[in-house]
């Protein structure tokens, strides 16, 4: 299972704030029973800056690897840097929303949240994702149409569903890596100011 790291999925994960990673969990003397495991990490930092965000985000990526590997799990950073390889276990609990192993994800934190998208961001970002569909496409792979860029950037920063080039492929099996080596996803550091 790999937890892919873009902007817009790790809009919606974070990391605790501080100079540094969150180093433990330890019980808390007042709550005999420990933290409360139901409920996921709520702290976090958002950078301001894309550099920001990877030097966060490769902070992040190397502490929870280190606390994955420790409770035997084969979690690695995929070729790309951009994710978690391997970073949970059927036979342990996952964080909820995350996808990832919830005690290495108590330890350590949520991912950091990537820098907010500006109007100009967005717009950019639908004709990316415009040219990503056009490449699906001529590559055989299935896509929805589009819809208009008012719709698609009031859908993309709501809790709605949004339109993503990707998601036929996703939904009717298709090889992803495939579809993604060959017409990548679109990118905010690509038209970010």
């Amino acid at each position: 299972m790999r937890l892919w790291h873009t902007p817009r999925t790790t809009s919606a994960l974070v990391l605790a704030a501080g100079v540094s990673l969150v180093a433990g969990c330890a019980a808390d003397p007042d709550e005999p029973d420990g933290p409360d495991r139901s409920a996921p990490p709520t702290s976090q930092a958002t950078a301001t800056t894309y550099e920001q965000y990877d030097g966060l985000f490769a902070e992040w990526q190397d502490a929870f690897i280190e606390c994955a590997r420790s409770e035997g799990l084969p979690a690695s950073a995929p070729v790309d840097g951009r994710g978690i390889d391997n970073g949970s276990s059927p036979d342990r609990p996952v964080a909820e929303g995350v996808g990832l192993d919830r005690e290495c994800i108590e330890r350590v934190g949520l991912p950091p949240r990537a820098p907010s998208l500006t109007p100009d961001t967005l717009s950019g970002l639908y004709d990316l994702s415009l040219e990503q569909a056009e490449c699906l496409r001529r590559a055989g792979y299935p896509v929805t149409p589009a819809p208009s860029r008012e719709v698609w950037i009031e859908t993309y920063t709501s809790d709605e569903p949004a339109w993503l080039p990707m998601q036929a492929v996703y939904d009717s099996g298709g090889d992803a890596a495939a579809a993604v080596a060959a017409c990548p996803d679109p990118d905010p550091r690509d038209v970010a100011p």
